[in-house]
């Protein structure tokens, strides 16, 4: 991946500036840091290292590494590239698909994303771009039974409506 984003790399620039409204310099920037994401993830999944601690007692203690399985990554529009980089990068190295849902003001960038690792050797459905506007498009996958994410305790508020009660005058 780092090797396409790299040989595109002045296109890409191009298409995220217009994209967020960012320099060029800035974004040709964020782009060479985005390859070394991807580069530095390509020999973390290579050296998957760690210890299992030793229990005392009659215990069997051992360390399980697998992938969790569907990631769901909600990009913002300031340095969407960037962002994704960080989401896509641990995700693919851990094992994981992910399904990115980019800000609606900024799709462009994730979407030029998709296509230029569209022609790589990977399995389909392992990095999916889902563009929309609001909330509608990460609802499905945030609201499944087997989703990890935390929720708050705190109840849903409705959509578009204001939280706040008018207040009543102070009297004097």
């Amino acid at each position: 991946m780092a090797e396409r984003l790299d040989a595109n790399m002045e296109p890409l620039a191009r298409i995220a500036s217009r994209d967020n409204g960012k320099a060029i310099r800035e974004t040709r920037a964020e782009i060479a840091n985005v390859i070394r994401y991807f580069e530095y993830f390509a020999g973390m999944c290579q050296n998957v290292l760690g210890q299992t601690m030793p229990e005392t007692g009659p215990f069997f203690t051992y360390t399980r590494r697998e992938p969790v399985g569907v990631v769901g990554a909600i990009i913002p529009w300031n340095s969407p590239l960037v962002t994704l980089a960080w989401k896509v990068c641990p995700a693919l190295a851990g094992g994981n698909a992910i399904v990115l849902k980019p800000a609606e003001d900024t799709p462009v960038s994730a979407l030029v994303f998709a296509s230029l690792i569209e022609e790589l050797d990977l399995p389909a459905g392992v990095i999916s771009v889902v563009p929309g506007s609001g909330a509608a498009p990460a609802r499905p996958s945030s609201s499944t039974p087997t989703s990890t994410r935390s929720h708050s305790p705190a109840p849903p508020r409705p959509a578009g409506r204001s939280q706040r009660k008018p207040q009543r005058p102070l009297s004097s």
